[in-house]
């Protein structure tokens, strides 16, 4: 246990071999395992020349790799622990289910075979285990799987072992479980001590996944016919549908109101005691997650790189070949399965859906995906629009006071190049810390007293009624528009008196409008309430995550389908067009309850917690890294597909043994005091909100061609493809009761539309896809040729594949946090 502690917490072999003498812990052959033990995984060819053991002696004194012991430490290692691990018992392995099925039990069992099984009989079983993908899902496809002969024999290593019960158990909860799947690059630096021709330093890019249970969700509600029924007969997609109605503006005014007043309680020590009525008082609370922890599946790393479409869907066959289904079989496809991930590689897995729609069967056209959003990285992509959009001319100085770049040097931080921004955390505390400064400030000015003597005698409710006088007066932003309105005014009459003068010799340039005092409009209370008013969205955004609320989450998207294209972030503006129509009228009522239960997971348990699926994987991500010690030669992929399934495992039993036996240290610090600060600007900050809506209409009509080709494309019958069954997949249960979850409709009804759609027509039923599907190969070569394809939507969709992401803009941090809450 002592050895795998410390083989979690990144402890070195040198380390672990010490402590090993002095009898505390496993030695490092006992945990990594032992050089034969790897090369029994590979079955060797039956005419293979016998092995030459003095040269095989020699080629490991040249080169002993670090995760490798020495042959002659094999006598170091304790075998008791074959009798002490044993068989695995199915019940024994944590999350599965006590009554598996009749596929999970033969997994297992060929996984583990038991001790009176013969050869023959374990040859047998073989044929039928599921491929083993993570290697090479494409090439190695036809290959036989490895036996598992050796993790039970001598030198395998407990490691060995601990991962394949926790890839049994992950395929176990996958085959009696409807599961969530989530997946992201993951870039390993492999570092060579002394460079010789062909081999060099050199970072290779792969791709990691999770799986998770899905909460209160139920075979028959997740049906596959449905889903391309409900497609098939979805109205296009409105502004009405983006706007939200009278009921939804005013739950979000009231949620903006309550975030100003939790970030003025929060942000001062002088209004703790109002902390429990803050909390008390929250507005919106519809569609809330019930509480629970989500247990998490880490899959095997595969060396696959998805930054191209073809290499999207070679990750998404990896996954679920890797989980032991056959995307071509009835069972599997007649089945939705979510997928989650970053805004690219979600728009290149429906760029190949968009290929392979009328051409392909069910399975192999992903017709059964339901792609659910990574609100980490809408987080990201909003920080960086706010940056942009407030930053202000940084060599303004003091002329340029209400800024974040002004801000940012008053509090003595560290400069910000915009072409070049520090980490995410760093930008987002940034804003963060404004908002509080700023708030703090106006509760000076609409009180007439400063924090100290404010805080001696006020009430909750008078904080409330000061609250909703500031929002009312600083953070809302339709008295903006009619400042602005009065001063362009004003502006445009100088022009036109200008242009009115006779024409001079030589001619004058034109003077400057703003030259001259200007009686309306004030420059530094539009673009202040500008920043207040989206540093509010953001923070909503936060909290609405950190607790779970999928209501106010809802309405918080809406407005983003509009500031992201505001602020220039237009490949995120259109996969909200994509999220909101989903919403609204493409997944059926009962699919939808599932997602939005579903699209925040909670590690831990606790309220508070709840953090998005894809921040999940990047902390997956982080700590197989922390993990991963091999470097030069010993570095391979395989030994990374090794580590990568016992991640949760290790970094619980770490945390485990922090708190029972020593000290949880973590990051947490005392919140420095900060200055309020209010100052000037001399030039206009955009309204995204508004400007977004302005240029709306355009990609809202190329949204709804597009949609409405691929209905068209659904509709056309494969030659390959039959009738696919509706019967739910009996092997899947639902194996966790809760109540079920109300389900609130968000339709528009109230505003005017301001753009031409096509009315929804009358459509026939599908005739592919709603009885079942036949085994069949896909074509993922077909990928690359049916993208040259000069079809009239090939520039449309060609725009919305440029690589922006937003986890690129900022920088890596240089020591990363090792607590979850620090990123929520």
């Amino acid at each position: 246990m002592l050895g795998l502690y410390l083989y979690a917490t990144g402890a070195q072999r040198q380390l672990i071999s010490i402590l090993s003498n002095l009898g505390l812990s496993s030695s490092y052959t006992s945990i990594a395992g032992g050089r034969n033990a790897a090369l029994d995984d590979v079955p060797a060819p039956k005419d293979a020349p016998p092995k030459d053991t003095e040269q095989d002696e020699d080629e490991e004194d040249e080169d002993d790799p670090d995760w490798l012991p020495d042959e002659d430490d094999a006598s170091d290692v304790d075998w008791e622990t074959d009798d002490e691990l044993g068989e695995p018992e199915e019940s024994d392995v944590e999350g599965e289910d006590p009554e598996p099925n009749a596929a999970t039990a033969g997994s297992t069992m060929q996984e583990f075979p038991e001790r009176g099984q013969t050869d023959e009989q374990v040859s047998s079983h073989e044929n039928e285990r599921p491929p083993n993908a993570i290697a090479d899902p494409v090439e190695g496809a036809e290959e036989e799987a490895p036996t598992v002969f050796s993790l039970l024999s001598r030198g395998a290593g407990l490691l060995r072992r601990v991962s394949t019960v926790c890839r049994s158990a992950t395929r176990s909860c996958a085959q009696s479980r409807l599961c969530g799947h989530v997946y992201d690059n993951i870039n390993m630096m492999f570092r060579i001590a002394e460079q010789i021709l062909g081999r060099k330093d050199s970072q290779e890019n792969g791709t990691c996944a999770t799986i998770f249970p899905l909460y209160d969700a139920k075979p028959e509600d997740m049906q596959t016919s449905q889903l391309l029924d409900s497609i098939d007969k979805a109205p296009p997609l409105t502004v009405l549908d983006i706007l939200h109605t009278p009921a939804e503006a005013h739950l979000f005014t009231a949620s903006l109101r309550h975030t100003l007043l939790r970030t003025i309680v929060a942000s001062s020590d002088l209004f703790a005691r109002f902390r429990t009525d803050v909390d008390s008082h929250l507005p919106a609370t519809d569609d809330q997650i019930p509480l629970r922890r989500t247990e998490v599946y880490p899959l095997p790393a595969m060396h696959i790189d998805e930054s191209s479409t073809a290499g999207n869907g070679e990750v998404v066959d990896a996954i679920f070949k890797e989980l032991g289904f056959d995307i071509g079989t009835t069972r599997f496809s007649g089945i939705t399965r979510p997928i989650f991930g970053d805004q690219l590689s979600i728009a290149r897995l429906r760029t190949i859906i968009m290929d392979r729609a009328g051409h392909e069967p069910i399975g192999d056209s992903y017709a059964w995906a339901v792609f659910g959003p990574g609100f980490f990285h809408h987080q990201m992509a909003l920080v960086h629009g706010i940056m942009e959009t407030h930053w202000g001319d940084s060599t303004a100085g003091t002329r340029n006071p209400s800024s974040l770049s002004f801000f940012n040097t008053i509090i003595d931080r560290k400069p910000i190049v915009m072409s070049s921004l520090p980490p995410y955390r760093v930008c987002r505390d940034l804003i963060f810390d404004t908002l509080s400064a700023c708030a703090l400030h106006c509760l000076e000015l609409v009180s007439g007293k400063t924090i100290e003597q404010y805080a001696e005698k006020a009430t909750f409710e008078q904080l409330s009624a000061h609250v909703d006088q500031i929002f009312d007066t600083y953070a809302t932003p339709h008295t903006v528009h009619g400042l602005r309105d009065a001063r362009h005014a004003i502006v445009a009459e100088r022009m036109r008196a200008f242009a009115a003068r006779p024409p001079s010799n030589p001619p004058k340039p034109p003077p400057d409008p703003l030259t001259d005092p200007i009686p309306h409009g004030d420059m530094i209370y539009e673009n202040a309430t500008l920043f207040l008013r989206d540093a509010l969205i953001l923070r909503e955004f936060t909290d609405s995550i950190k607790g779970g609320y999928s209501g106010r989450i809802i309405r918080v998207l809406k407005i983003l389908a509009l500031m992201y294209r505001g602020c220039g972030r237009t490949k995120y503006a259109h996969e909200l067009l994509h999220l909101v129509h989903n919403l609204t009228h493409v997944w059926p009522k009962p699919l939808r309850a599932i997602m939005i239960n579903n699209w925040l997971v909670n590690p831990t348990g606790k309220p508070n917690a709840w953090v998005p699926v894809d921040l999940l994987q990047e902390h997956m991500n982080f700590w197989i890294k922390v993990m991963y010690k091999a470097n030069g030669s010993n570095a391979s992929w395989e030994w990374l597909a090794m580590i990568s399934p016992c991640v949760a495992l290790l970094r619980k039993l770490a945390e485990q043994m922090n708190s029972t036996l020593g000290a949880q240290l973590g990051t947490k610090h005392h919140t420095p005091e900060r200055r309020v600060l209010r100052g000037v600007k001399d030039a206009e900050v955009p309204n995204v909100v508004a400007a977004g809506l302005k240029q709306l209409q355009k990609p809202l009509a190329e949204y709804n061609k597009t949609f409405q080709q691929l209905q068209q494309r659904r509709r056309e019958l494969p030659l390959t493809d039959p009738t696919i069954s509706a019967t739910p997949s009996a092997s899947i249960s639902n194996t966790t009761a809760a109540p079920a979850t109300s389900d609130t409709r968000l339709y528009a009804t109230s505003f005017p539309s301001t753009t031409n759609v096509a009315e929804p027509r009358e459509v026939e039923a599908p005739v592919n896809g709603l009885e079942g599907i036949a085994p069949g190969e896909g074509q993922a070569d077909q990928d690359d040729a049916d993208a040259d394809d000069e079809d009239e939507d090939a520039q449309y969709w060609q725009a919305f594949d440029e690589e922006y992401d937003a986890r690129g803009v900022f920088a890596a941090e240089e020591e990363p946090s090792f607590d979850i809450h620090d990123y929520i």
